[in-house]
C-alpha cells in the first residue's frame, strides 16, 4: 500500500517549515511587538500563524488549502491533488485524548474524514473495553461533502485517502511530527516519522550589534595573559591526542 510514502518530500519540508516558523519565530515576533502581559491565547495564536504560513507557501496547481469552519474552530485541510490525499493536523495532546474516548466523542469532522479510509483495515486492532456505536454514515458523508467542497473529483471519494499529521511542539522546537494513515476505528494502518524526512532549517538572520555596544572599550590582554592562554591551548591539544607532555620535557 505505502500510501504515506507517495507524499512528496518537498511538501513535507514545507509543512515542517511553516509549523516551525509559525509556532516559534513568528510567535516570538508577535509577542515582542504586541507586548502581551498574559498568554491565554498562545495555543490559538500559534495555530493561526501556522495556518497563515501554510496558506502563503503551499497552494499551487498540485495543492489546495482549505480552512472550513466547524463550530468555533477553523480547520486546516491540505489537499494533495495528484496523490488524492487530504491532510489534517492535530496536536499530540489532542490526539491522545481522542484515542481514549468513544467514537461518539470524536470530532465530527474527523469521523467524516476517516470515511475516506473506510476500506482500509489496520494490521493490529486495538482491544476496547466497551462496545462502540457505529458512526452515522450518512451524516458523516454530508460533512465530508462540505469539507471537500470545491475539490475536483470529490465525488469519487473511494480514490482519496485521509492522513492525520500529529505534532508535538515544545522547548522551542518541533519535538515530533508523525503522519498516520488510520482506519475508521483510528487504528494505525501506516505511519511515517516526518522528522526523518525533513532537512534542518538554516537561519538567514544576520545578528546586528546595538550602537551603544560599539562604544564599549575593547579588552586588551597583557603579554603574560596571552602566554598563559596559549599554554592552556597547547596542553588541551596534547590531552586530546592522548599525549601529555610536562613542561620539563618541552
Amino acid at each position: 500500500m505505502a500510501e504515506l510514502f507517495t507524499i512528496p518530500s518537498e511538501l513535507i519540508q514545507d509543512v515542517y517549515q511553516c509549523m516551525d516558523q509559525g509556532f516559534f519565530e513568528d510567535y516570538s515576533e508577535a509577542e515582542g511587538k504586541l507586548g502581551f502581559v498574559t498568554h491565554n491565547s498562545r495555543a490559538f495564536l500559534r495555530w493561526d500563524l501556522f495556518n497563515r504560513n501554510i496558506s502563503l507557501r503551499i497552494p499551487s496547481t498540485k495543492r489546495i488549502c482549505k480552512f472550513p469552519k466547524r463550530g468555533t474552530w477553523e480547520l486546516n485541510l491540505l489537499f494533495e491533488l495528484e496523490q488524492k490525499i487530504v491532510i489534517s493536523f492535530m496536536s499530540q495532546q489532542r490526539y491522545s485524548q481522542i484515542l481514549k474516548a468513544r467514537h461518539t466523542k470524536w470530532p465530527q469532522y474527523l469521523q467524516a474524514l476517516l470515511m475516506l479510509n473506510v476500506e482500509l483495515h489496520a494490521p493490529i486492532k486495538q482491544t476496547r473495553m466497551y462496545d462502540e456505536d457505529e458512526p452515522n454514515t450518512l451524516y458523516c458523508m454530508q460533512i465530508l461533502d462540505n469539507l471537500c467542497s470545491g475539490i475536483d473529483n470529490k465525488n469519487n471519494q473511494s480514490s482519496w485517502r485521509h492522513i492525520l499529521v500529529v505534532f508535538d511542539a515544545k522547548y522551542g522546537r518541533i519535538a515530533s511530527l508523525v503522519a498516520y494513515l488510520l482506519d475508521r476505528d483510528m487504528d494505525i494502518v501506516e505511519q511515517q516519522d516526518w522528522l526523518n524526512v525533513v532537512k534542518p532549517i538554516i537561519s538567514n538572520t544576520i545578528d546586528t550589534v546595538e550602537p551603544d555596544v560599539l562604544s564599549i572599550p575593547k579588552t586588551i590582554l597583557k603579554p603574560k595573559a596571552l602566554k598563559r592562554i596559549q599554554h592552556e591551548r597547547l596542553v588541551s591539544l596534547r590531552i586530546e591526542k592522548g599525549h601529555i607532555i610536562s613542561d620539563e620535557q618541552q
